[in-house]
Parts: C-alpha cells; structure tokens; sequence
C-alpha cells in the first residue's frame, strides 16, 4: 500500500467546525460505522538503543521507517494487531503489516514462532511478520513508546 500523507495542526477550539465543514463530503469509514463513529488506536513504537528513528525524523530525513505494533479498539486475546513496518520515501508513505492474533505477539517476538499468520491476510503475513523480527533482533529495538488515541476516520 503506498499513499501521501499530509498532516495539519488544528486548534482544539476549531475541530468541530472543521468537522461540520467536512460531513457533506465524506463518510466514515468501515471501523468508525461499525463503532458510533470513533474508536481506540494503540500504537507502541520500537527504536534502536541509540533512538536512530527518532533522530532521523528530528532531522527531517527524507527516506526513513519506523516500526510500531498497531491495535485497535480493545485488546482481546483473539483480537487481531499488526507488525508494521512504515517506510517514508520523500513524500510516498508505504507500509507492510502482518495480522497477528494479540495473544500470540509476545511468544513470536521471543521465539518466531507464529501458528496462525498463513490463516490471517494474504500470503505476504508471515514474510511480512519475519521482516519486522528481522530489524528487531538486527538492530537491536525495543518499545519505546506508547501511543493511544480515539480516531475518526473517513
């Protein structure tokens, strides 16, 4: 999947009329529909020992990645997250991702072993799910962050 992404800031005191301004041209997307219109995203984030990711984007490099684990909602046991690995190139966004049941991760981060990635997503989950061990162990990371936040797509 590749995109442009392009972030704003906006004032607190603005979101809702920004919001009203919007409504008449777009609609939720299919996770906000299913849960009222909002829902949770968790993110941890991973970095070397030295913070290479986060150095990188202070200095504003224009070909970078970073490595997060992404759920959303509530963190069921047989809920599904994913092993992200987001690369910028420039202005390109791209990133892979492996679907990974929530009671598995932390056996698959220790051992690679992961039972059910064949079954979830399109062939690509366990290469993708290896990739992200890969530049775990290679370089070191760890979590480094949590980030939790409410979403409203469209």
């Amino acid at each position: 999947m590749e995109k442009y992404e392009l972030k704003y800031f906006v004032p607190q005191t603005r979101i809702e009329a920004l919001r009203r301004s919007l409504m008449p041209f777009v609609e939720l997307d299919e996770h906000a529909r299913r849960t009222g219109g909002e829902y949770t995203v968790n993110s941890i984030y991973y970095d070397t020992p030295s913070y290479d990711a986060y150095h990188e984007k202070l200095a504003g490099l224009k070909h970078r990645q970073k490595l997060r684990i992404r759920g959303y909602g509530t963190s069921d046991a047989d809920q599904l997250v994913y092993l992200e690995i987001k690369r910028k190139s420039d202005m390109l966004i791209s990133k892979s991702r492996a679907a990974v049941p929530y009671e598995q991760v932390d056996e698959f981060l220790r051992t690679a072993t992961l039972e059910s990635t064949a079954s979830n997503g399109n062939g690509s989950n366990r290469a993708n799910a290896e990739a992200f061990l890969y530049h775990v162990r290679r370089r070191g990371m760890r979590p480094v962050a949590l980030v939790r936040y409410q979403r409203q797509a469209f």
